[in-house]
């Protein structure tokens, strides 16, 4: 009841009269102490105690908030009843004078024919709406939007730490939480706004707000509210939420996708080091695609004869541009997916573990091609095949190479491997080991990308190296940029005293070609001289270049 309500002067016949009238169970209520002071036959009946007993009882014994409402006017509330029994309520208080003495006449309504309904509307442990629910009353929305044209806002959010807790401290802790989260969550709800969990720490928010600034806005005091410190059981979590949002109707126009946008943007949001929230873009939907059917397609790419190779010519700069060896480089084309960079496959392959076989594929392609050349009568020149960290960390990686050649008859001459810098990152010991087993057996050791990485002087000599690649990025300014020119004029002049070749990659333009020729580069490979061929194409390279034995 609000504090300026007026109250109503009775006279006692009418008040008996009011009593009489009502169905509904109805109080009169001491103002001062929260005493029942008289009841009527339905509330007898509803509360399941006696005239007698019920009205020696105050508010406090039966109403779970105990005499906090007696001032509110209309509010629902809980009261117990004779059998324990908890019932939802609805309770209207009109305050009167009777006989000169002030009373609250309290009209009590029973909820519970509606409970029902609402208990299968609501998250049991939080009492915000479940997902069945919040979806339908979602569906129900973009029916009216579709109509009105009007925009909303999807938010999902999660908790970073919260597995954690459960895990650690046990579903009671995570349980008040999750309390906790969803009563800051009411804290911020209008009438334009619907809110659910979803599951475990997924809650979902529909905010019937027509701005992206609004929804922004709104978005920023639910993340700043779930930052605040949480004290449950005399223990201070600070908790890092992740808050993804789709809009409609330009993120999807059901709610399936509507959703689903709002959870690709929540997976983008925790990559992210700072605030953890991000609107839905249709790069994101991209990027989690090709996570996702990326690594599935390429499982099956080499036994579906997806993959191949093609070769690089590799140019002896100084003899008038002679071909001198071949890089043998992966390429993969999909039904699906249609030709795949090996800037994307390639790393992929490296995270899912499938260059391991996907290498050892190719060693055995370039092998089988060497014999196809020794037939037909083409220069021996050896074929540069690059090696991933994962596969140098597998034990047996260096037998498995030498094996391979023995199987096809193949000298170690032949083939050259080419490593990166990124070799430093993983493990040492193993790595060392194998490279100096391939050196042992005759293997030269390439590496690639030199300057771009973790590389030292040092380690030139710890992975017995032969020859040395200079990064394209560094031969792409070489002409005009200083630093550049310096960079390759200085690892050029070392390789004398070092005992390395060198090789520019990259070499796409005449200047750059005689730039490096008059540093006293050794060898090149770019588009200056050829782009990567296939077989029959490098077959009609080597054959324009006298590469053929009569």
């Amino acid at each position: 009841m609000a504090r300026n309500s007026v109250m109503v002067d009775i006279r006692e016949d009418i008040y008996h009269r009011l009593f009489e009238d009502y169905d509904s169970p109805v109080l009169l209520i001491n103002v001062e102490n929260g005493n029942i002071i008289e009841a009527n036959n339905a509330a007898v009946e509803f509360y399941g105690y006696s005239k007698e007993v019920l009205v020696s009882k105050s508010l406090k014994e039966i109403c779970l908030f105990g005499t906090s409402l007696i001032k509110d006017r209309h509010h629902q509330s809980l009261h117990r009843l004779a059998s324990n029994e908890i019932k939802e309520v609805e309770v209207h208080n009109l305050p009167i004078v009777l006989e000169g003495e002030v009373y609250i006449f309290s009209i009590v309504y029973d909820l519970s024919k509606h409970v029902e309904k609402e208990i299968k509307q609501r998250d049991y442990l939080t009492g915000l709406l479940n997902r069945k629910f919040f979806l339908e009353e979602t569906e129900t929305h973009i029916n009216y939007c579709k109509t009105s044209e009007e925009k909303f806002g999807l938010l999902l959010m999660d908790i970073n730490e919260f597995k954690d807790i459960n895990d650690s401290l046990g579903h009671n802790i995570g349980d008040k939480i999750l309390i906790e989260i969803s009563r800051r969550l009411l804290e911020l709800k209008t009438d334009k706004h619907l809110i659910a969990r979803l599951g475990a720490d997924d809650f979902a928010i529909l905010c019937k707000l027509q701005e992206d600034e609004e929804i922004l806005e709104y978005a920023k005091r639910a993340m700043a509210k779930m930052q605040m410190p949480f004290l449950i059981d005399n223990i201070t979590f600070h908790l890092t939420p992740n808050m993804g949002i789709s809009i409609y109707p330009q993120d999807g126009n059901n709610v399936e996708d509507i959703i689903r946008a709002a959870d690709i943007a929540l997976s983008k949001a925790k990559e992210q080091l700072g605030e953890r929230l991000c609107f839905y873009s249709v790069e994101m939907s991209n990027e989690l695609r090709n996570k996702i059917l990326y690594p599935n397609l390429l499982v099956n790419a080499i036994t579906n004869n997806e993959i191949s190779i093609c070769y690089q010519p590799i140019i002896d700069i100084e003899k008038d541009k002679k071909i001198v060896g071949l890089e043998a480089l992966l390429r993969w084309k999909n039904p699906i997916l249609g030709d795949v960079s090996p800037d994307i496959f390639i790393p992929l392959a490296e995270k899912t573990g499938q260059i391991v076989s996907i290498g050892y594929w190719v060693f055995e392609q370039v092998c089988k091609q060497i014999n196809d050349w020794n037939k037909k009568g083409y220069t021996p020149i050896p074929i540069s095949v690059n090696v991933s960290v994962k596969q140098l960390e597998q034990n047996g990686f260096s037998q498995s190479i030498i094996k391979l050649l023995k199987d096809y008859g193949i000298d170690s001459g032949r083939i050259e491997l080419e490593i990166t810098e990124s070799v430093s990152s993983g493990d040492i010991e193993i790595i060392v080991n194998n490279l100096r087993k391939l050196k042992f057996n005759g293997f030269k050791i390439l590496m690639d990308d030199f300057g771009t990485g973790f590389s030292s002087l040092g380690q030139l000599d710890l992975f017995e190296l032969d020859k040395l690649k200079i990064d394209k990025i560094f031969i792409d300014d070489i002409v005009n940029v200083t630093k550049r020119q310096n960079l390759v004029r200085s690892i050029i002049s070392m390789r004398k005293s070092l005992n390395l070749t060198v090789v520019a990659e990259g070499i796409e333009t005449k200047e750059q070609f005689y730039y490096l020729k008059d540093l006293g580069c050794d060898l090149g490979q770019g588009y200056y001289f050829s782009k990567p061929l296939s077989t029959d194409a490098i077959e009609s390279f080597l054959e324009s270049q006298n590469m053929i034995e009569n």
